[in-house]
């Protein structure tokens, strides 16, 4: 063989090993900056916990400076904030678009100034609260989702917020090359069993992390159901990427419950039975979004809506090939609320089993059962705080979003 040959082949080993070294340390990287424990760890203060995670992982500047900002919010959670200016534009920084998304509450409008189209999404700043403890959760809130990787998220970038005496409407920007927004209602509504099995995966799991990532940074949803996720698709795919909106009742996870909702019984299937009506018996806590997110999970296994939805009407209707009707006549509000919640759980384990698999249906009975007396996958929920009074939901990153982190398709 020529030595010319000879060397050829010397170099094309020496870089397929390359190549394969290259690989390995990306794969190496996607699983840190991916891995739900690793973002955990990061948020736990202190010096030498912050050291430790920092050189457990491979050093990328765009995952550090996010964790850098998501510290930033936890370290003000209990400063006054006087930069609020700084994220409150003006309202006519944006124009409305007459087309809204379906089922949903959101809107659009045009940027002005950088001629694209943004979503709007309304957040109350209710009377009876403190008006500028309202305020400064806002520009926490704008802050969080200013900061963070919508893709490793499952939230929207935000560009600032609009701010009257009622309400602050956020304004958040479309995803990288994705566009066509959707809500999951509208996908649950039309119902279509074409729909990919792994499209549906890729939902449940982005939904799942983005719960984590919320109450991480101190923050409770309150009003997780499919009209408050909107999904958007890339180019010739179906819509699977999953971004939660819809945040007009959230709250600081420390901050007092109001202990106020409504008695919708559209909206009361996604809340635990404890928190239904117009006064709820129990404050709000990290479980209840848990719940909300165990009842999507379970629609989006089924791949049908709990609601039947016609023109002539205002309301939705119960979907009575999935739920009980007669749960909902049921006059004793308490009873009323914890027998759908059996029927919820029945069709759990009657019907997803053979649709989506053990793992699925076993992770979506846990949601569910979070609260319910003897779950040892939970447990009591001061056992789920450590010693500085930071949620980190060791519990639920094990029994929720790892297990459906582990499905494949």
């Amino acid at each position: 063989m020529a030595k010319g040959n000879i060397r050829r082949g010397a170099f094309a080993i020496t870089l397929k090993k390359s190549i394969d070294t290259t690989i390995h340390d990306l794969d190496q990287w996607q699983q840190n900056l991916l891995d739900p424990t690793w973002y955990q760890l990061v948020l736990v203060p202190g010096p030498h916990v912050q050291q430790q995670a920092k050189e457990a992982c491979i050093d990328d500047e765009v995952s550090e400076r996010t964790l850098t900002d998501l510290r930033f919010l936890l370290s003000k959670k209990d400063q006054a904030d006087d930069l609020t200016t700084e994220v409150f534009l003006p309202y006519d920084a944006v124009e409305s678009i007459a087309s809204g998304i379906e089922f949903s509450k959101a809107s659009l409008a045009i940027d002005k100034e950088l001629k694209d189209i943004v979503l709007l999404d309304r957040v109350k700043t209710p009377a009876e609260t403190n008006r500028d403890q309202s305020v400064s959760d806002v520009y926490r809130l704008v802050k969080f989702f200013s900061s963070v990787d919508p893709e490793l998220f499952g939230f929207l970038r935000c560009r600032g917020a609009l701010k009257n005496a009622e309400h602050c409407d956020l304004i958040f920007s479309f995803p990288k090359d994705q566009d066509d927004p959707t809500s999951l209602r509208a996908l649950l509504v039309r119902a279509n069993d074409a729909y990919p099995l792994n499209a549906r995966i890729n939902i449940a799991q982005t939904l799942a992390r983005s719960v984590m990532f919320l109450h991480d940074c101190q923050f409770v949803h309150k009003s997780l159901r499919p009209e408050n996720i909107i999904c958007f698709a890339t180019q010739g795919e179906c819509p699977d990427k999953p971004y939660m909106i819809g945040l007009d009742r959230f709250r600081l996870i420390d901050a007092r419950s109001m202990r106020q909702s409504d008695d919708l019984w559209y909206k009361d299937i996604y809340r635990y039975p404890s928190r239904q009506g117009i006064r709820p018996e129990k404050d709000y806590i990290m479980q209840h979004d848990i719940y909300s997110l165990g009842v999507c999970l379970l629609e989006i296994g089924l791949w049908r809506s709990f609601q039947k939805w016609d023109n002539e009407t205002e309301h939705p209707s119960v979907n009575e090939e999935l739920l009980l009707k007669k749960d909902f006549a049921i006059k004793d509000p308490r009873k009323r609320a914890f027998e759908v919640k059996k029927q919820l759980i029945r069709l759990a384990e009657q019907r997803l089993p053979g649709l989506m698999g053990r793992i699925y249906t076993s992770t979506v009975i846990s949601c569910l059962t979070c609260l319910d007396p003897g779950n040892t996958d939970f447990g009591d929920q001061e056992e789920l705080y450590d010693e500085s009074g930071i949620l980190v939901g060791v519990r639920y990153v094990e029994k929720i979003l790892m297990q459906l982190l582990s499905i494949s398709v």
